[in-house]
C-alpha cells in the first residue's frame, strides 16, 4: 500500500524518511517545475470542452450548454449563438486548419462558405475573397515539361515523372520556377517513367483554374496534402520562404488578415445577422516541426530542389513562418484565445497553448486497449501539457487535452469494449495540470456527458456527493454544479516509498558530473563539464551545437554512464535538461524511448519504463535535427515506478496510477466515491479511507469537508470557524478559541489556533519585507491525526516523521504571504509547539492573538 504522505490530504505515515527531504519531495523526482512566482490556479475545475465535433451539434443548444468551451467548425456558428444565448460564459473557438485546406470537407455547402479552411474555388494573381494564389500552396520539387502543350493537352512529357504520382494534383505555369505565371491545377490520372521522355496523364486541367497552353520548359510541381492525405486536402506554404501575391502577402500574411476580416464582430461575414462571440481561434495540425522525407520532398521556396522545410544550417523554415503568422495574429487578436492544434505546436511568443489530442497519449489513442508507454506515451504528454503551462506568460495559458479513447459507455463503434478505466486515467490525468478536457464526439455519441463532470459538492445538501443527471430538456443544474472540485489546492505530487528513492539507491554513477565527465560522451556534439550553470551540486554536462549540422533526429546524440537492468522490472528514469532555445529531445534508456520538450530553463523531467530484456546500458540524449546548446545534470535511475500522483482541490481529490501495476493508496483520512446516475459501477456513494487502482486508473473523490484554496495574493483566508469566544474546557492551553486576524504590517509572525469544536489545531505563519524562515516542530503525548499543509511551496516541509512528532521548515519569500498546516490533536493528552530558528520568535496564540515570545506553547 502506498501511503498518500502529501499536504491537504493524507496521514503522514511513520516510516523513516530522509533528514532533508519529506515523504515523496525529492526534488529530482518533481517535474512540476514550478518556482515562487508559479501561482495556483484561480479556476473552478473541471472544465469541460466540446471541440472536434465529428458529430456535429446535433444534440442541440441545451445539451450542449453544459460546456465552458464548444469548438465546432465554422459552419456551426448560428448553433453557437444560440447556446450562447442559453449561458453567455460558454466560449466560442473558432477552428481552422493552418497546415492545409480542408475545405473540401464541406462540398455540400456553398464553394465560397468557409467550412474548416479558407474559401477556395478559383486561382488568381492574389489571394482573396474565394481566389487563392497558386504559390500559396506548398509544393514537392518538381520537374519541367520537355515541349510545348495545348490548354486542352492531357498526355504531358516531363524531363521527370519520378516528382510526380498518380491520384494527386499538380500545378503547371510558365518558367521561371517561382513565378507562378499563367498558373492552371490539374488532377494526374497516370505517370509513366519508362517513356523517353517521361510522361503523365491528367484530368480535369484547369481545376479551379482556366487551363492554358505553355511552352516547353514549364514547370509542373505535385501539390503537397497535408497530414489528411486526401487528394483534395492541399498543403498551404506557411513556411518563411513563401513568395508573395500580387498584393504582396505571403500566405501567413494572408492568412492572418483573412482571419481578421472574417471573424472580427464588427464587420465580419460569418457573424453579420446573428450574435454569436468568438472568443478564440484554435488550430488543427500545425505541428512546430512539419516537414517532408523520401521520395516526394518540400520544395518550399519553389527553385524545383528539395529542401524538406529545412534549410542547410538547420533553419526550420515551417516552424519560423508559424511563429510569424502567430504573432501577425496576435497583434489582431490582443484579448482572443489562439491556440495551436498539435501536440508539436509551439508559438510561444504568441499562443495561449495547444490541443493535446488523444490525450494522454499519441499513437493509438482511438483503440479499445490504448497504450500508455512508449516515446509519445504518457510520460512525454504529461511533460509536454506541464512546459506548455509553465511558458505563456504573459498571455492566459490554455491547454486542452482531447480524448478520443473508446469506453464502455461512448465506444463510438467499438465492440467488446468492457471498461471506462480509459475516461478516468484521461480525465483525472489531465488535473495533473490545469488542463480543460473533453472527449470527441460522434455520430454515434453526440454529448459524450459524464457522471463526473457536474457534482452536488453542498455538505448541507441531500444530494451532496451525487453526480448531477443531464436533462436534455434543462440543464440548468448541471450548469449549476460544474468546477465541482474548485480551485486547486496545490500542484500535482508524486507518491512513493522516499527509502526506494535516495538518491544512494541511483544505478547511475556521476549523473553530475560533479568531479569530471567519466562516462559521458557525443556523437557530432562536444561534452564538457560547467561549473557555471546547475540545478543540483557543483557542476552540469554543457553540450554544444552541431559539429555539422544534422537533420536526422537521432544520429547526433549524447551518452551516460553504464547501467544495468533486469528483464521485466520498472525503472524511473530522471533527469534535468535546458536549452539554448525550446527544443525536443527524443531520450532512450534501457531500450525505452521518450521524447520531451526542453525551454531554456532547467526543467526536471521523469520517464518510466519497464525493461524489455536484462543487460548493460548507457542513456542516450538525441540531439539532432535542432542544433541548440543543452545542459543536462542530476541524472538518476532506480528500480520502481514513482507513478503514482494527486492533486487536491477544495472539493474533491483526484489519485492517479501511471503504473503497469495495481496499486493501492492510503488516503489517510475519509473521502466519498461520486453518488453516480448509473453510467459507470464505480462511482457508487461510498466512503473511501484507501483506494485499489489498476494499472492506468484513476479515482476522482469527494471531500467530506470542504477546504479553501489561496486567494490572488498567495493568502488563505482565515478558516470560517470564527465562533464568539468561550471559555476553555479544562485541560486546554487556556486562549480562547477561533481563529485570529492576521496583522498586516512589518512583523514576521506565527499564530496559532483551536478550533472551537472537535480537535483541529493551526499554525500559520506570516512574512515581513524579506523571506522569512520559520523552522520548529509540534511535539504530543499521543499519536497525531491528519495533517493539512497549506499554501506552501516546493521547498517547504511539513513532515510527520513519528505518529507523535511534526517537524516543519517553512520558507515564506512574498512579503505579506501566509502559509502552514493544520494538524488533528489527540483527544487526550497534551501537545507543544515550538519555534527552533529564528529562537525568540514571537508565538501569537488563540483568537486574541496573545502574545508567548522565547519558548514553547504548550
Amino acid at each position: 500500500m502506498r501511503p498518500l504522505a502529501l499536504p491537504a490530504l493524507a496521514l503522514l505515515v511513520a516510516f523513516p524518511i530522509a533528514a532533508d527531504a519529506a515523504p515523496g519531495s525529492y526534488a529530482y523526482l518533481d517535474d512540476t517545475n514550478v518556482d515562487s512566482s508559479t501561482r495556483l490556479s484561480n479556476e473552478n475545475f473541471p472544465k469541460i470542452v466540446l471541440t472536434e465535433v465529428l458529430g456535429g451539434l446535433g444534440a442541440g443548444p441545451e445539451r450542449l450548454s453544459k460546456y465552458d468551451v464548444i469548438g465546432p467548425k465554422a459552419f456551426g456558428i448560428r448553433d453557437v449563438e444560440r447556446i450562447q444565448e442559453i449561458d453567455p460564459e460558454i466560449r466560442y473557438h473558432f477552428m481552422i486548419s493552418a497546415r492545409a485546406y480542408q475545405g473540401y470537407l464541406g462540398r455540400a455547402r456553398k464553394v465560397c462558405e468557409p467550412t474548416i479552411g479558407i474559401p477556395f474555388n478559383y486561382t488568381g494573381p492574389a489571394s482573396q475573397g474565394c481566389t487563392m494564389w497558386a504559390g500559396h500552396w506548398l509544393y514537392y520539387a518538381g520537374t519541367t515539361t520537355t515541349s510545348a502543350i495545348s490548354a486542352s493537352a492531357t498526355a504531358i512529357p516531363v524531363a521527370d515523372a519520378s516528382k510526380i504520382s498518380a491520384g494527386q494534383y499538380i500545378v503547371i505555369y510558365d518558367a521561371p520556377a517561382g513565378s507562378f505565371r499563367n498558373a492552371e491545377h490539374a488532377k494526374v490520372t497516370g505517370v509513366n517513367r519508362t517513356s523517353s521522355p517521361n510522361r503523365i496523364t491528367v484530368e480535369r486541367r484547369g481545376y479551379k483554374s482556366v487551363a492554358k497552353a505553355h511552352p516547353r520548359g514549364a514547370i509542373v510541381a505535385q501539390h503537397d496534402t497535408g497530414n489528411a492525405g486526401h487528394a483534395e486536402n492541399w498543403g498551404y506554404n506557411m513556411t518563411l520562404s513563401s513568395p508573395r501575391d500580387a498584393n504582396g502577402n505571403t500566405m501567413g500574411e494572408y492568412m492572418a488578415k483573412w482571419l481578421y476580416s472574417h471573424l472580427n464582430e464588427n464587420n465580419g461575414i460569418l457573424l453579420r445577422g446573428n450574435g454569436a462571440r468568438i472568443d478564440g481561434i484554435y488550430f488543427d495540425v500545425d505541428n512546430h516541426w512539419s516537414y517532408s522525407s523520401g521520395r516526394h520532398r518540400w520544395d518550399t521556396n519553389n527553385d524545383l530542389v528539395a529542401d524538406g522545410g529545412v534549410g542547410a544550417n538547420g533553419k526550420n523554415f515551417w516552424g519560423e513562418g508559424l511563429d510569424r503568422f502567430y504573432s501577425l495574429l496576435r497583434d489582431r487578436f490582443p484579448d482572443k484565445y489562439i491556440v495551436g492544434g498539435a501536440r508539436r505546436s509551439r508559438g510561444f511568443g504568441a499562443l495561449n497553448g495547444i490541443q493535446a489530442e488523444g490525450w494522454p497519449v499519441t499513437n493509438n489513442y482511438r483503440s479499445p486497449n490504448v497504450n500508455y508507454v512508449g516515446r509519445e506515451g504518457f510520460d512525454s504528454m504529461l511533460q509536454r501539457m506541464t512546459v506548455h503551462l509553465r511558458h505563456r506568460d504573459p498571455y492566459v495559458p490554455y491547454v486542452e487535452a482531447l480524448s478520443k479513447a473508446a469506453t464502455k459507455l461512448y465506444p463510438h463503434g467499438h465492440r467488446n469494449v468492457t471498461s471506462n478505466a480509459a475516461f478516468r486515467f484521461s480525465f483525472a490525468s489531465s488535473l495533473l495540470e490545469d488542463a480543460y478536457y473533453g472527449q470527441e464526439n460522434s455520430s454515434h455519441h453526440l454529448d459524450p456527458w459524464w457522471d463526473e463532470y457536474s457534482v452536488d459538492v453542498d455538505p448541507d445538501s441531500r444530494t451532496f456527493g451525487h453526480a448531477i443527471r443531464s436533462n436534455p430538456a434543462d440543464e440548468t443544474l448541471v450548469r449549476a454544479h460544474k468546477g465541482w472540485l474548485g480551485r486547486p489546492l496545490e500542484h500535482r505530487r508524486r507518491v512513493y516509498d522516499a527509502d526506494q528513492f535516495r538518491a544512494g539507491k541511483s544505478l547511475i554513477n556521476n549523473g553530475g558530473a560533479e568531479q569530471s565527465t567519466a562516462g559521458w560522451s557525443g556523437a557530432n556534439v562536444s561534452v564538457v563539464r560547467d561549473t557555471s550553470r546547475s540545478v543540483e551540486g557543483a557542476a552540469s554536462l554543457r553540450v554544444s551545437g552541431h559539429r555539422t549540422y544534422d537533420p536526422d533526429s537521432k544520429s547526433t546524440y549524447v551518452r551516460g554512464p553504464e547501467f544495468n537492468v533486469t528483464k521485466g522490472k520498472e525503472y524511473t528514469f530522471t533527469f534535468a535538461a535546458r536549452a539554448s532555445e525550446m527544443r525536443d529531445l527524443i531520450v532512450d534508456v534501457g531500450g525505452a524511448p521518450g521524447q520531451f520538450l526542453v525551454p531554456n530553463e532547467w526543467t526536471r523531467i521523469v520517464q518510466t519504463f519497464t525493461a524489455e530484456r536484462s543487460g548493460t546500458f548507457r542513456p542516450v540524449f538525441y540531439v539532432g535535427r535542432e542544433s541548440t546548446l543543452m545542459w543536462l545534470d542530476a541524472v538518476y535511475l532506480f528500480e520502481g515506478n514513482a507513478n503514482v500522483f494527486v492533486r487536491e482541490f477544495e472539493n474533491g481529490v483526484v489519485v492517479v496510477n501511471a503504473t503497469p501495476h495495481a496499486e493501492v493508496v492510503d488516503l489517510g483520512e475519509t473521502f466519498r466515491r461520486i453518488q453516480g446516475t448509473g453510467q459507470d459501477p464505480i462511482n457508487n456513494g461510498n466512503r473511501v479511507t484507501s483506494v485499489w487502482l489498476p494499472a492506468f486508473d484513476a479515482a476522482i473523490l469527494v471531500r467530506e469537508t470542504p477546504l479553501r484554496a489561496p486567494d490572488d495574493s498567495g493568502s488563505i483566508p482565515p478558516p470560517p470557524d470564527q465562533s464568539p469566544s468561550v471559555p476553555d474546557s479544562p485541560g486546554d492551553s487556556g486562549f480562547a478559541c477561533g481563529a485570529p486576524s492576521f496583522k498586516n504590517d512589518s512583523t514576521a509572525s506565527v499564530y496559532v489556533w483551536k478550533a472551537c469544536s472537535g480537535n483541529k489545531w493551526s499554525v500559520r505563519v506570516v512574512s515581513t519585507e524579506r523571506v522569512d524562515r520559520f523552522a520548529g516542530q509540534v511535539h504530543t503525548a499521543n499519536v497525531l491525526g491528519s495533517v493539512t499543509r497549506v499554501a506552501l511551496e516546493k521547498d517547504d516541509v511539513v513532515a510527520k516523521d513519528l505518529p507523535e512528532k511534526i517537524q516543519f521548515d517553512l520558507r515564506v519569500w512574498v512579503p505579506g504571504n501566509t502559509e502552514g498546516f493544520d494538524f488533528e490533536m489527540p483527544s487526550s493528552g497534551w501537545g507543544c509547539l515550538r519555534i527552533d530558528s529564528p529562537g525568540d520568535q514571537e508565538i501569537l496564540v488563540g483568537r486574541t492573538a496573545e502574545s508567548v515570545r522565547g519558548g514553547p506553547v504548550n
